[in-house]
């Protein structure tokens, strides 16, 4: 016979934060994840000293996606995908830059590349054309143009029409592309 399950509710969490990797090893009053808030050694809960708003007033939308991004001069800016927008901060309201997402439901992807001082995005359920952004103006618009062959040179500012997005290793990986077919690779592929 299994052994019941039994549940033991707390309302006690005094002892603090614990992060180990086995939430069963936790003792009493302690807790695995505090997110944005600080346990006060008498009890009660209030938000972390780090923890400030950014915009003085609420966002049109909400927000589907949200990033960090530092460009070459050492400025720390926040973005954030708002409805059919991208907007950034560096640390006061959020300013929209020039990015047509065709949608509110467009679900951006992004990544950033701090080395290479620039950040990358493409809104992922619609196929648009993906954007390159420095930190400051209009984005770029991406094209698909590119090289087939081992023996050509790829051209800058391209990149394929995908859905998914990341950095790795110093390299750009796309997935779920659109219906153009590369015979070699250059960067993470897979079609959807």
């Amino acid at each position: 016979m299994p052994t019941p399950v039994r549940l033991q509710e707390s309302r006690d969490f005094r002892s603090g934060l614990n992060l180990v990797a086995d939430a069963f090893q936790l003792q009493p009053g302690e807790t695995p994840d505090c997110l944005n808030v600080t346990l006060m050694p008498g009890g009660g809960v209030r938000s972390r000293d780090v923890v400030a708003p950014l915009n003085s007033t609420a966002l049109t939308n909400t927000p589907q996606s949200i990033w960090t991004y530092t460009n070459s001069s050492g400025t720390n800016q926040v973005l954030v995908a708002n409805g059919t927008k991208v907007g950034f901060s560096t640390g006061a309201n959020f300013t929209d830059i020039t990015v047509t997402l065709g949608s509110a439901s467009a679900q951006v992807r992004a990544c950033t590349f701090n080395d290479a001082n620039y950040w990358l995005a493409t809104a992922g359920s619609t196929f648009d054309l993906p954007y390159k952004w420095t930190g400051s103006g209009t984005p770029t618009t991406l094209t698909q143009t590119f090289v087939d062959s081992y023996t050509g040179s790829p051209l800058t500012g391209n990149m394929p029409k995908a859905r998914l997005i990341c950095a790795h290793m110093g390299y750009v990986w796309v997935f779920c592309m659109t219906g153009v077919r590369y015979s070699i690779c250059l960067l993470g592929c897979a079609r959807c």
